[in-house]
């Protein structure tokens, strides 16, 4: 994914979706000239004997849309297909941080998807733990909710005024001193 002009009044914002419907929730959105995103990682997935490898959410029921705060009419996103609501306070829409989501789109592989680093890390839940620098959530402490393993690290993080659970990468994690 390119964005071209991400100017002043360009903002990117959250907006949750119904269970698994990113991709419905984006494609409706998108329908409407909004740009949307959802980045994904990919897992592996076993079953019934079977390994696969498949795309997955970076953020399970989230999906964020690129708006003109200056000029587009943002309220039909709330009411499109897959959408549950908008990430707001009150009825202020909340922006993400300058940055934040073209940094994600940088880390994107030409396929399509968020590569995973690894790093030897002893994790434990309960664990306070540092987003080091060479992640999109640069300096956010979070506290680690399960360990699946090197690359599999549920956490959950203070994101936007509200306690957020996520997938991240061990590579993406230092203790707090």
């Amino acid at each position: 994914m390119h964005i071209e002009d991400t100017a002043s009044t360009k903002n990117w914002i959250a907006v949750t979706t119904h269970t698994n419907s990113e991709e419905l929730a984006l494609t409706n959105i998108e329908r409407q000239g909004f740009i949307g995103y959802c980045p994904k990682l990919l897992k592996t997935r076993r079953h019934a004997r079977k390994t696969e490898e498949v795309k997955r959410p970076l953020f399970p029921g989230y999906i964020f849309v690129l708006i003109d705060t200056a000029h587009d009419q943002w309220r039909p996103i709330e009411y499109s297909k897959g959408v549950r609501s908008i990430v707001k306070f009150g009825n202020r829409l909340s922006y993400l941080p300058k940055g934040l989501m073209e940094t994600i789109i940088e880390r994107e592989s030409s396929c399509g998807y968020i590569l995973p680093e690894t790093k030897n890390l002893d994790l434990k839940v309960g664990q306070k733990m540092r987003v080091t620098t060479d992640s999109v959530f640069e300096g956010i402490i979070g506290t680690i909710l399960s360990v699946e393993s090197k690359d599999r690290i549920w956490i959950l993080l203070d994101l936007l005024n509200r306690k957020v659970k996520t997938e991240i990468s061990a590579s993406s994690l230092c203790k707090l001193n």
